[in-house]
């Protein structure tokens, strides 16, 4: 019975996974076009006013990623446990503590917010009044995606990936319909953006919200006052805001760093190589949001066993995911940026090189994130890991005055990114009892493959091919090629690649 469970389970993660891909290649696709034509029509300077001010209301949001985890654990957590009345009142009680914090981010947003937009940025005098704009849609579409938190975290706990999917197809033709109409109109164009933006996300939501309430009950709104479920929440919430707080602060603080040492058009090298990273971390975290949930389940089942492999595998094969996209990136950086944007904006290339490294190192660490997050029992985790974020800002801001290149401020998160790993691998061994060697034996498979392909990679790219726009597009080939090969040879289990023979043979006897 054991077996049959492990498989269905198996089955699921396969399909909830390929779904997910589907949904990120569609995006892809239409995410590359509309970056270029959005950067081509607002011109270096607007796009990065759009990213740098959204980045300052995305910096409040810690306060709706420490209760978005909350709510996705208890949800998940609740579901282990197969109980329907924790299930509802955990969704109602999350509903409540969301739009509290809708409100909290609305009132610092207005105060606190706009004076340090309108005081301390680096904003160019006539385009001050079309920053305000891009600001106030910024915080309304920060209060949108507040709200959705409940809706979302069900879904994604109920593992209907396919819903993501479908509903990904009508958020990217929206886009495309944003692009045209940010072409042909007359009006100032980065306004409209901001107003087109939100108003997709808006619509997005109210989608979820059907979807949901239409397909669980839990989701249906119930007065409760369950006020030791409420205090578990926000107390779970607490060091997670730390631990969100210290990544919002890495993460945009550096962005906020670059604006006012560098000014807006430095920020849209920024925007751009933080796009390509959310787009590459796609490809890996789609595999790990199939698998997240059944790590919860399965600690909440208390079968420790099945967890500690599913973080082994989320760990090596969202790597290699990853791996075969951002080689060929790292390759030829360059070359990719002059084919996709028509002006590519100064160290952007560089900016990109240091961002796919970070992303590489940090999609080793989100299975042990899920797991410490089973537990419920954070404190010294997020202690920990927020702190060593947090220093990322200060270590930048000095680095930056003693007159270092922009670039200073990635190569400080690769370093601490590395750190953070080792620190996640010795907290979880308290927390979990996770075996330390048994993990870095994971790491060494990586290891393994990252140590046989880069050397193909770079013999591909200066000695065989030439600088041509055909070489480049075999360079990406071999290099994606190189990585596949030596992720099956040496990155995977032996049952891994049996499986995966099994439906190789499966897919040819069918021809």
């Amino acid at each position: 019975m054991l077996d049959n469970n492990s498989t269905s389970t198996n089955k699921r993660i396969a399909k909830n996974t390929m779904m997910l891909y589907i949904r990120m290649a569609f995006l892809l696709v239409i995410s590359l076009y509309t970056s270029r034509v959005v950067l081509t029509t607002l011109g270096e300077v607007d796009y990065g006013l759009f990213n740098v001010i959204g980045g300052v209301i995305a910096l409040l949001g810690f306060l709706n990623t420490s209760m978005s985890v909350s709510t996705s654990r208890f949800i998940t957590f609740a579901l282990g446990k197969n109980d329907m009345k924790n299930q509802s009142h955990v969704f109602s009680t999350s509903l409540q503590i969301h739009f509290f914090i809708a409100l909290v981010i609305l009132l610092i947003g207005e105060t606190v917010g706009l004076w340090f937009v309108s005081n301390k940025m680096t904003i160019p005098a006539d385009r001050m009044s079309a920053a305000l704009w891009v600001y106030q849609c910024s915080i309304a579409t920060s209060i949108v995606s507040v709200i959705s938190v409940p809706y979302n975290a069900t879904i994604i706990a109920h593992e209907k990936m396919s819903t993501f999917a479908y509903i990904s197809i009508y958020e990217a033709v929206a886009k495309l319909v944003i692009v045209y109409l940010l072409i042909i109109s007359p009006f100032d164009k980065l306004i409209l953006y901001s107003l087109l933006y939100f108003l997709v996300q808006l619509s997005v939501r109210f989608i979820y919200g059907y979807y949901c309430k239409s397909r669980f009950s839990a989701t249906k709104y119930v007065k409760t006052k369950d006020y030791d479920l409420f205090k578990r929440m926000i107390s779970f919430a607490g060091w997670s805001l730390y631990g969100s707080g210290a990544v919002a602060l890495s993460n945009q603080g550096t962005n906020i760093l670059l604006n006012i040492f560098y000014g807006p058009a430095v920020n849209a090298a920024c925007g751009i190589a933080y796009q390509v990273r959310g787009v590459l971390l796609n490809f890996a975290f789609n595999f790990q949001t199939a698998l997240n949930p059944q790590i919860i389940k399965t600690y909440a089942q208390k079968d420790m066993l099945s967890m500690y492999k599913l973080i082994d595998r989320s760990t090596r094969i969202s790597f290699f995911l990853l791996f075969i996209i951002a080689m060929p990136l790292l390759m030829e950086t360059g070359e990719l940026l002059k084919f996709w944007l028509k002006e590519v904006p100064r160290y952007t290339d560089v900016f990109l090189q240091l961002v796919i490294v970070a992303s590489l190192i940090d999609t080793t660490t989100n299975s042990l994130s899920i797991s410490a997050l089973a537990t419920g029992i954070v404190k010294k985790y997020y202690l920990t890991i927020g702190t060593i974020f947090i220093m990322i800002v200060p270590i930048s801001y000095i680095a930056l005055k003693l007159g270092f290149e922009a670039s200073i401020v990635f190569a400080v998160d690769i370093i601490l990114c590395s750190v953070i790993l080792v620190a996640r691998i010795f907290l979880l061994h308290h927390l979990i009892g996770l075996d330390v060697n048994s993990y870095l034996k994971s790491l060494l498979s990586i290891f393994k493959v990252v140590l046989v392909s880069v050397p193909i990679a770079f013999f591909a790219r200066h000695l065989l091919l030439p600088s041509s726009f055909g070489g480049v597009i075999l360079v990406c080939f071999i290099c994606s090629l190189a990585v596949t090969l030596t992720a099956y040879i040496f990155g995977i289990e032996k049952h891994e690649r049996e499986v995966i023979n099994g439906k190789i043979k499966k897919i040819v006897l069918k021809r």
